[in-house]
């Protein structure tokens, strides 16, 4: 897939429907408000984000928004990778016809040389793509995890298994791997920590291993083969298992066993390209245009960065996220489930105001009117802007 042919804004394009995907992987997801804690504000999630129905439709939710907006860039990694190894394979058969006749002429070994190049830029190429996603679909779990309150036992022996092994707790460990590869490199025999995705790796890959990790043979990325292991080649299938796992662990299926694929998703393959957009008007899960609004560097980075990095980072106007502030008083605004629905609410003088919106421009327009009222309330006049 040429960069010359295939920009970054034609990717972003497929971003998968929301209720197409909860329909293809038979996902539960109640319709819910905004939950209230107990001093009367917007309960909040742990990175700061208020919270939709109770923790395990909360933690769905969320994790169906987050895959949305990362399956485009998931895909094109996933054929990168897929075509990084099926060209190294190609380049080690004609390696292996070359070399009888490296030292009979020139361009034999000339040839030679450059199948070597072309076979370490392949492997790192495609090793990279691997990890990256081994590190997004980490990442994801993990808040999954934090927002239900999953036990660490539980995630790691939950079903589907390979080897034994936990899906979430194999691209945990990989993840480890793709991070930290060249620290275990050096470390001999590995330190506790290392050796539990060490081990994890080992039973997977069916690899013996010492008691100890001594000597073990993942010093380099692996990535690659595990990402082989989780998919068959098959990204479709790597979706459903990453769905399957996180039912599992977050009980969210009532004893239901899964029911067949109803529309299945793309599929990437080493030449595959991604589909034409679909025209729908159920929801869209892109950075911050659900709404099918153009999205802000301030929406996007809301996907792309962690809160706690943008709250450290305020914009002019003194908002920070999704967790904003005007005049002193802190106010949000989310994209709701339904499309073209924004939500805000603000607390202001021990008050909650509510409110939808379709565009996001409007909704902060109206929560800050909302503020403006409240504190005219207060002092009899408008407070003068900042």
């Amino acid at each position: 897939m040429s960069p010359s042919r295939t920009s970054i804004e034609d990717i972003l394009k497929n971003a998968p429907n929301y209720m197409d995907v909860v329909s293809a992987y038979d996902l539960d997801v109640a319709e819910s408000d905004w939950q209230v804690d107990e001093t009367g504000g917007l309960d909040m999630t742990l990175d700061g984000n208020p919270k939709s129905g109770d923790d395990r439709t909360n933690a769905m939710h969320r994790l169906i928004l987050r895959w949305c907006s990362n399956a485009p860039i998931l895909n094109v990694l996933f054929s990168m990778a897929a075509h990084s190894n099926a060209t190294t394979q190609r380049l080690n058969t004609e390696k292996d016809v070359i070399a009888p006749l490296v030292f009979q002429n020139r361009q034999s070994m000339e040839r030679y040389h450059d199948i070597d190049n072309e076979m370490v830029a392949h492997t790192f190429g495609g090793g990279a793509c691997a990890g990256a996603m081994m590190v997004v679909l980490n990442n994801d779990l993990m808040r999954y995890k934090d927002d239900f309150k999953q036990a660490a036992d539980k995630w790691e022996t939950g079903s589907p298994q390979i080897e034994g092994r936990s899906f979430g707790s194999i691209v945990t460990a990989a993840a480890a791997n793709f991070r930290h590869h060249d620290e275990w490199a050096r470390t001999n025999p590995p330190k506790s920590l290392q050796l539990v995705s060490i081990r994890v790796i080992a039973d997977v890959l069916k690899q013996q291993i010492a008691p100890n990790g001594n000597r073990h043979p993942f010093r380099h990325n692996v990535c690659p083969d595990l990402l082989e292991v989780l998919s068959g080649g098959d990204f479709e299938r790597l979706n459903q298992r990453f769905f399957a796992f996180a039912k599992k662990r977050g009980g969210l299926i009532a004893g239901r066993t899964l029911a067949p694929l109803r529309a299945p998703l793309a599929r990437a393959t080493p030449q595959a390209t991604l589909p034409r957009p679909r025209q729908t008007t159920a929801p869209r899960c892109r950075a911050g245009m659900i709404a099918g609004e153009r999205g802000t560097l301030e929406e996007v980075s809301a996907f792309l960065i962690p809160t706690a990095a943008i709250k450290s980072s305020p914009n002019r106007d003194g908002r920070t996220g999704l967790i904003m502030k005007y005049r002193g008083v802190e106010y949000t605004v989310v994209q709701g489930i339904e499309r073209g629905v924004w939500k805000w609410s603000v607390n202001a003088e021990g008050r909650i105001v509510t409110g939808n919106e379709q565009t996001r421009p409007r909704a902060v327009t109206e929560a800050e009117k909302a503020i403006d009222r409240a504190l005219v309330g207060r002092t009899g006049t408008p407070l003068q802007p900042d």
